[in-house]
C-alpha cells in the first residue's frame, strides 16, 4: 500500500508480517502500487507526476523481508497517475492519468 507521506509497504497476508518499506523521493503521497506479475518490479505512481519503478534485490537484510531498490523514474505525465497495470508477461506497464480515462 501507498501512504501519504511516501512510504510504499508490503505485507505477507499469511504471517502478516511487513515485507518491505520504500520512501518515495520527498515524501510525496502515493497514489497507486501494482507489482509486475513475475514478483520482479514495482510501479508506484505518486504525487509528484512520476512512476517511480522499484526492482526487487532479494531478500531484506534485517528481517528476511522482500527488499526493493529504484530502477529507474518515469517522468513528465502532466497529472497525477490513477491506475497502473502490467501486461502477463511482466514485460510492459500501461497507466490511466487523472485527466484521462483511457489506457495510454
Amino acid at each position: 500500500m501507498g501512504l501519504e507521506n511516501g512510504l510504499v509497504m508490503a505485507a505477507d497476508l499469511e504471517t502478516k508480517h511487513l515485507e518491505t518499506a520504500y520512501d518515495v523521493d520527498g515524501g510525496v503521497a502515493v497514489d497507486v502500487v501494482a507489482f509486475s506479475p513475475d514478483g520482479d518490479m514495482l510501479a508506484v505512481a505518486a504525487h509528484d507526476h512520476c512512476v517511480h519503478m522499484l526492482k526487487r534485490k532479494g531478500e531484506g537484510e534485517e528481517d528476511g523481508g522482500i527488499a526493493f531498490e529504484r530502477a529507474f523514474k518515469l517522468e513528465g505525465h502532466t497529472s497525477h497517475v490513477k491506475h497502473l497495470d502490467w501486461s502477463a508477461d511482466s514485460g510492459t506497464y500501461a497507466y490511466v492519468p487523472l485527466q484521462y480515462r483511457q489506457t495510454l
